[in-house]
């Protein structure tokens, strides 16, 4: 439903934010080290952009362990294939996931935004392997601060276990960012987990579908 939302719309940039799963560092990683290739083509990276990124800011590397075998990133590009054909890309692997990196991920991000039009895009599971009363329990409490547009409510829940977030600061990062650039609302598209596709509701993992809008 986020993707249909976006179909037939141009950016000038696509930022995916995603959090690493394999290999842990303390900043960003922006792949620069070339384009991407899926099944449907190639995804064009603003290398330019990368790179100025890396210069001008200590907090943003480019560690190539961060990007090697990490899915949370890539899962998002085909979406972003079939319903824009066309675009470039900047592909950001968050490490330490905190308030701090988020208020100064999204601060890098907003800036990005004085003369090229954005689409945004947090990379994130919720809650993992509860039974499917368990994980609504907890993915509720993260859907209402996100329909909410509350980052520190959010955040609230990640910080003291009441909620679930495998990218959380991802997440935080780009509601930040989005209030900065000028979002006003929250708007919840869907909310599903994957026993309700698989039949298994003795473990299931959690999934949310939103968007922040100007």
């Amino acid at each position: 439903d986020a993707y249909r939302l976006v179909e037939g719309h141009q950016y000038d940039l696509v930022v995916v934010v995603a959090p690493t799963h394999h290999h842990y560092f303390a900043g960003f990683s922006i792949y620069s080290a070339g384009n991407y290739l899926t099944p449907l083509g190639e995804v064009k990276v603003d290398l330019d952009l990368a790179s100025d990124l890396i210069e001008q800011h200590p907090e943003i590397n480019f560690t190539p362990e961060a990007h090697l075998h990490e899915h949370s990133l890539e899962v998002q590009l085909p979406f972003l294939q079939v319903t824009l054909g066309d675009f470039t890309l900047l592909p950001i692997v968050m490490g330490q996931q905190g308030w701090a990196q988020a208020s100064k991920l999204a601060e890098i991000i907003a800036g990005l935004a004085c003369d090229r039009s954005l689409l945004l895009i947090a990379s994130t599971d919720l809650s993992h392997f509860h039974d499917a009363y368990k994980a609504a329990q907890l993915d509720r409490q993260i859907v209402a601060s996100v329909s909410a547009f509350d980052p520190a409510a959010f955040w609230s829940l990640i910080e003291n276990h009441q909620a679930e977030a495998c990218g959380a600061g991802p997440l935080l990062s780009v509601m930040l960012a989005a209030k900065k650039i000028g979002a006003e609302r929250a708007q919840i598209l869907t909310y599903r987990h994957s026993g309700e596709v698989c039949g298994d509701n003795s473990r299931v993992v959690g999934y949310l579908s939103a968007a922040f809008l100007i």
